[in-house]
């Protein structure tokens, strides 16, 4: 198995040529990232990448932090940044246990396919809540490998020994939702994006925080 910010450095290049993505569209997915979208003004896109979400994003919020563990993916972030003329987001590299601080609190926070990835999936959530305004909302989207067919996990877990994946947490959708309860938040919706990785699309609301 390979350390995340390792592997997504050596697939940066090849990642960068083939990641395209669009908020426009009828998939529902779509259409509930614009509409969560419609009234945020500060969103933090966690595990960014090559910058592609952020790019599509910028046009609806006043501005966008980008952070992800692969500096080569920042790289790329920064390039098609400066080829789209956007002045509004900011690409940052951050270490693989790395919680930044920020002086703002953020409407939404993005983590999508990259909840699974993380060391510290729990730590990364109660990060989530901290940062999140009152009202504001977390939107992940996160592959379940133990609810994936026992071919498709043997197939995963092959790629992980292998060094062809990272390592990634083993997810039911049963086990995600209780970690996003036991971390302080509740579902406000959610369904699956893809049956064949069994993908889990959630928007949550904290729970508020305790009292005292």
């Amino acid at each position: 198995m390979v350390a995340s910010a390792t592997f997504w450095d050596s697939r940066a290049e090849k990642y960068d040529s083939e990641f395209a993505f669009s908020v426009e569209g009828g998939s529902q997915r779509n259409r509930r990232l614009a509409e969560n979208l419609r009234d945020a003004r500060a969103v933090l896109d966690f595990g960014c990448g090559n910058g592609g979400i952020s790019l599509c994003i910028a046009e609806y919020v006043d501005e966008i932090v980008g952070l992800d563990v692969s500096s080569k993916m920042i790289h790329f972030a920064e390039q098609r940044k400066a080829e789209a003329g956007v002045d509004n987001i900011t690409f940052q590299a951050i270490g693989e246990s790395e919680f930044p601080i920020f002086d703002t609190q953020f409407d939404v926070v993005l983590g999508l396919s990259v909840l699974h990835l993380v060391p510290d999936p729990q730590g990364t959530l109660a990060w989530f809540r901290n940062i999140l305004g009152s009202e504001g909302c977390l939107i992940i989207e996160t592959p379940c490998l133990s609810d994936m067919s026992l071919a498709r996990q043997l197939t995963v877990r092959a790629a992980m020994l292998l060094g062809a994946a990272p390592s990634i947490h083993s997810f039911s959708y049963n086990s995600l939702r209780d970690l996003l309860d036991q971390s302080g938040f509740f579902i406000e919706e959610e369904f699956e994006v893809s049956r064949k990785d069994r993908m889990l699309w959630c928007v949550c609301k904290s729970k508020g925080l305790p009292s005292g």
